[in-house]
Formats: C-alpha cells, sequence, structure tokens
C-alpha cells in the first residue's frame, strides 16, 4: 500500500519516467513535481522518456499562464540527449492541459506526443525509429 499527500507520484517503470497526477492538482503541484523530475534527471544526466498520466485528475485550476511558466521553467533544462513525453488524457480538460504544453514547449530535445490509449502512449515513447508525433 502507497500512501501519498501530493498529488502526483513518480516511479520508474522500465526506461519510463512516469508522473501520476490525481485529485485537485493546482500550481504549486505543477512546479513541486517538475523541480522533483529534474531532480531525478540529476542535471540532464539521466534523461529518459516520460508519460505524465492526467487520467486521474478530477479538478485544478490551472490556466495558460500556469503551464506557460512550467514551461519556460522546464525549457531550458540540460538533457543527457532527445526524448519524449507522452501526456495521458481521458477527459476534455486534461486534454487541454496536455495541448498547452505541447504548445509551449519550446525545449529543442523534447517532442511531446497526447494519447488516450496508455499502451499507445508507451509503445510511442520507446519508439526510436521517427519524429511522429501521434495526437
Amino acid at each position: 500500500h502507497l500512501t501519498c499527500r501530493m498529488p502526483y507520484l513518480l516511479s520508474f517503470d522500465g526506461p519510463i519516467l512516469v508522473v501520476r497526477f490525481f485529485g485537485v492538482v493546482t500550481e504549486r503541484d505543477l512546479v513541486g513535481s517538475a523541480d522533483d523530475v529534474m531532480t531525478l534527471e540529476d542535471q540532464g544526466r539521466n534523461s529518459r522518456p516520460r508519460l505524465t498520466d492526467l487520467r486521474g485528475v478530477a479538478d485544478s485550476s490551472i490556466g495558460y499562464s500556469e503551464v506557460a511558466s512550467i514551461a519556460d521553467r522546464v525549457g531550458g533544462r540540460p538533457l543527457s540527449g532527445a526524448i519524449r513525453s507522452a501526456f495521458l488524457v481521458d477527459q476534455p480538460v486534461q486534454l487541454g492541459f496536455a495541448r498547452m504544453f505541447q504548445t509551449l514547449n519550446k525545449h529543442p530535445q523534447v517532442t511531446v506526443g497526447i494519447f488516450e490509449d496508455e499502451a499507445a502512449a508507451r509503445r510511442w515513447l520507446l519508439d526510436s525509429t521517427g519524429d511522429k508525433v501521434v495526437d
């Protein structure tokens, strides 16, 4: 049994870094998760493809300015190589958040995809044969 006070949980699933959000997510939670991910990346020496699962988000006060702030914050971080970042959604609000981040992502080494099917997202994350973006 795992208990977590934060509305997100980070874990490694093989080569994939998984970030699962749940409940009500605030800007503070988003900043905390970004900081935790950057810590796990060890100053860019441990960059991995990532799956951000938004399906458990019940509500959020996060809007365009908060997403833009996070995109700027993570946009300059060092990475050990190009990575893919998949957002997993199942509701229109989650899709809107993921699309905002996809649009605002300016990191030259990060390709963002948006998915409703977790298996498809995982296949895309691990497929290194092309740069196609599925959404």
